[in-house]
């Protein structure tokens, strides 16, 4: 069992005549924000994309990047270390002469463990002067590996797929639209946790099925959701029959959960002694993953007479 929770936002924004009070009051609202929330001891805190410049616009987010972007950092990396909360912070990055839209990892020490640049940015954006990143960023925390897609790069499968395979067992997506549709076939497509942070309304805690978890706490823009990263998705081909013994033999010790249409389980482990793994190799039971490489295998093989 591996728990975390995940808590998530929906960040409503205000336009000051003065683009800098505007930033002002997107940072102190985003502070008081996140002291609200914990009270609720989340594990890790999501803002959305570019939170400190929402309601400015992107020419002039841009122009102010270089006057807010180390304030941002420096508030943030105290209140994590205040609270011990890991913060996912998605801001304008400088770096010499270039403008990144990034999203930074602050752990519970107040350290910046990893960052992700923005690999597919709009057109507007680069018009503005934002340039791209270059590569997928996944990383490693005390609960699991997190990997990041920020907005327009949820429209290709590139850094999706390079995320996925560098082992993410939860992606934190961070943008200005709701991703909708999308967003449930990441999850079960890849068989991940999906956390959305978004501008207006909308965010969610996705589980590997694609289903909403998670509920709002102390306000109806922040979503708060207890992740179980031992967990383990299968096809029901093959396995749906050791279902029942599963259960007969470890109860509510695993918890098992049947997406029907989709012809698709998960199990998750709520015992701290046996994790989903063990579970998979006492009853022979196969991955879905693993299960459509070796159909895939098979049709290879029958193509070439290879059998």
């Amino acid at each position: 069992m591996r728990r975390v929770r995940v808590a998530t936002l929906n960040f409503r924004e205000v336009r000051l005549e003065d683009p800098r009070r505007t930033v002002r009051e997107n940072l102190d609202r985003m502070k008081k924000i996140f002291e609200d929330t914990s009270y609720d001891h989340p594990d890790i805190f999501a803002f959305t994309e570019m939170n400190p410049f929402l309601g400015v616009e992107l020419n002039k987010s841009v122009e102010l990047a270089p006057e807010f972007y180390e304030e941002s950092l420096d508030i943030f990396e105290e209140l994590a270390r205040k609270y011990e909360i890991y913060v996912v912070l998605p801001t304008l990055e400088v770096v010499s002469s270039k403008v990144y839209n990034t999203v930074f990892l602050i752990n519970r020490e107040g350290e910046i463990v990893g960052r992700y640049r923005k690999v597919h940015p709009t057109i507007s954006e680069m018009e503005a002067g934002i340039s791209p990143g270059d590569r997928e960023v996944v990383i490693e925390t005390e609960f699991g590996k997190v990997g990041f897609l920020i907005c327009f790069d949820l429209n290709y499968k590139d850094i999706i797929r390079k995320t996925v395979e560098r082992g993410a067992e939860i992606i934190f997506f961070l943008s200005m639209y709701e991703g909708g549709l999308q967003l449930r076939c990441l999850a079960f497509d890849y068989g991940i946790y999906v956390v959305s942070a978004l501008k207006l309304s909308g965010c969610t805690i996705l589980n590997p099925l694609g289903r909403e978890i998670g509920e709002h706490s102390h306000s109806p823009y922040v979503r708060i959701g207890d992740i179980n990263l031992d967990y383990g998705v299968f096809h029901l081909d093959y396995n749906w029959r050791k279902l029942p013994e599963i259960k007969r033999k470890y109860g509510e010790r695993m918890r098992i959960y049947i997406s029907r249409p989709e012809a698709t389980f998960m199990i998750v482990s709520e015992d701290t002694l046996i994790n989903v793994d063990d579970v998979v190799k006492e009853f022979c039971l196969e991955y879905r993953y693993d299960y459509l490489q070796r159909a895939n295998e098979f049709c290879r093989r029958l193509k070439t007479g290879n059998l």
